[in-house]
């Protein structure tokens, strides 16, 4: 069973919808990328899920680099402006020996 998250938004008409989760690319290159989550968290996980299982078919696998909140630069407003995105890179990700023996 799917959730939504409803809201009603009033200016001079009611109307109202509900708000599904969905990723949308920021940034993408032949094997990595950035996505913007937006939405229901849970369905924009899945959705960014399935786009990268996509974008990464023939490597078989992604790994998720970083997953978290990011602020533009040009924002004047923290919380207002906030995203929440996760970067991905195809295939298994490297890890260097030194972060590796920490």
């Amino acid at each position: 069973m799917r959730s939504y998250f409803c809201l009603v938004f009033l200016s001079g008409v009611v109307a109202s919808g509900c708000i599904r989760g969905r990723a949308e690319i920021v940034q993408s290159s032949s094997n990595a990328g950035v996505l913007r989550l937006v939405g229901n968290r849970e369905e924009a996980k899945r959705a960014a899920h399935d786009h990268m299982i996509s974008h990464c078919d023939r490597y078989e696998t992604y790994t998720i680099l970083h997953e978290g909140q990011f602020v533009p630069l040009e924002s004047t407003e923290t919380s207002a402006a906030a995203e929440w995105r996760m970067s991905y890179q195809c295939g298994r990700a490297q890890i260097d020996n030194a972060r590796a023996k920490e």
